[in-house]
């Protein structure tokens, strides 16, 4: 066998590997957002995909790490969005907070799977919460979200557009009201606000984004 066809044959076998977990994340993907977390097995998942159990573990350690990785995934996709969305130069403050807000409501609106894997179904789940590597991964990830938000709110600051506050405090604050109204719209009464989602995201930010103008006479 010529060294060019040995190389083709590695380059089909890796292909083929890389299209066999990307399989089993989109089936598990699929499930957890269908069947939930405990309602999905390892079984489920190789059988949808129309792979052994054997082949699974060749790819991932069990349904945790599995879970872990599409959460990753999708801070990845979010962190992508909120850069796109502050990228235009030139912006206030206010438009990048804004900016961040708009991104993370597209991510729901998109990405609902990714969405719902990241911000419903890991609530109460003491497996997610294990220290291993993926784990400290996903702090990092979302403490990276944090401390951008709280880098802009420190320009406003400084930049005399936002009043003085604890930013570490308003960050959280933000990211918690932007976190409930989004969980509020997954919940029973969905169907009377869902609708107007994105209006009651546009208020709460307003809402926020008063209290951190900075007063006219307060110059």
């Amino acid at each position: 066998m010529t060294t060019a066809t040995t190389m083709k044959i590695r380059a089909r076998s890796s292909s083929d590997k890389q299209i066999k977990r990307r399989k089993l994340l989109d089936t598990a993907l699929d499930l957890f957002n269908r069947q939930g977390y405990q309602g999905t097995s390892i079984e489920m998942i190789t059988e949808k995909a129309g792979v052994s159990t054997g082949t699974f573990y060749l790819y991932f350690k069990g349904k945790v790490e599995i879970y872990q990785l599409l959460n990753f995934e999708g801070n990845e996709i979010l962190f992508r969005l909120i850069e796109d969305a502050m990228s235009w130069p030139g912006m206030t403050s206010i438009a990048r907070l804004s900016a961040i807000a708009g991104a993370y409501y597209r991510y729901y609106a998109e990405y609902p799977g990714y969405y719902k894997i990241s911000s419903i179904l890991n609530i109460g789940q003491k497996d997610f919460r294990r220290k291993s590597e993926m784990q400290g991964q996903l702090n990092q990830q979302a403490n990276q979200i944090l401390r951008l938000i709280e880098s802009v709110l420190q320009a406003g600051i400084d930049n005399g557009e936002l009043e003085p506050v604890d930013t570490w405090q308003a960050t959280t604050a933000l990211w918690g009201m932007l976190d409930g109204l989004l969980i509020l719209a997954e919940r029973e009464h969905q169907n009377l606000i869902i609708d107007a989602c994105d209006d009651f995201f546009k208020q709460g930010l307003n809402i926020l984004i008063h209290g951190l103008l900075k007063r006219q006479d307060a110059v």
